[in-house]
Parts: structure tokens; C-alpha cells; sequence
């Protein structure tokens, strides 16, 4: 038996920097699209469960978590050389 180990892909991300981690290519280096005309600006969510009267008149722990803004509580890092240290949110240069 002959068994061949591929390494790992590397992945592309923004300002064309690679890594095979998807992680920590997001977090320094941001989307592959960053600063791209048609790139998306906004992430749409949607809830997947069942329909009940308070998660339909938006009442509830779910209604309330989906329609307030997210609070982050540390700051990532990201390389200085990084498009996303000044375009993510909650980025912050070393």
C-alpha cells in the first residue's frame, strides 16, 4: 500500500496574503474581497427554528439578540501591514 500526504492549501485573503489557516488569515488579513468593488459590506442572518409567539413578534431572548448590535469584549490584533487592521471592526494594529 502507497499512501501520498498532500500538504495543506494554501488559502488566499485580502491584500493577496495566503495561509493555509483559515482563522488566522480572516483575522489579519480580512477577506479575500476586501476593498473590491462588489465586495458584500453586510452580513445578512437568519434564524432557523420554530415559529412561536414570541419569537414571532419578536419577543424573547432570540428576537432580542438578533435585533441588537453585537458588543465585543477584546480587541484582536492583526499584522500592521494588513488591509484589515483599519477596515475590520474590533481590529487593532500590534
Amino acid at each position: 500500500m502507497h499512501i501520498d500526504v498532500l500538504d495543506e492549501p494554501e488559502l488566499e485573503f485580502g491584500g493577496a496574503q495566503r495561509h493555509v489557516d483559515p482563522r488566522f488569515g480572516i483575522a489579519a488579513y480580512g477577506p479575500a474581497d476586501l476593498g473590491h468593488d462588489g465586495a458584500p459590506t453586510a452580513i445578512r442572518l437568519g434564524l432557523v427554528g420554530p415559529v412561536t409567539s414570541s419569537t414571532a413578534s419578536g419577543g424573547g431572548s432570540t428576537g432580542a439578540a438578533a435585533r441588537s448590535t453585537p458588543r465585543t469584549t477584546s480587541t484582536r490584533t492583526c499584522s500592521p501591514d494588513s488591509p484589515a487592521a483599519t477596515a475590520t471592526p474590533g481590529c487593532a494594529p500590534p
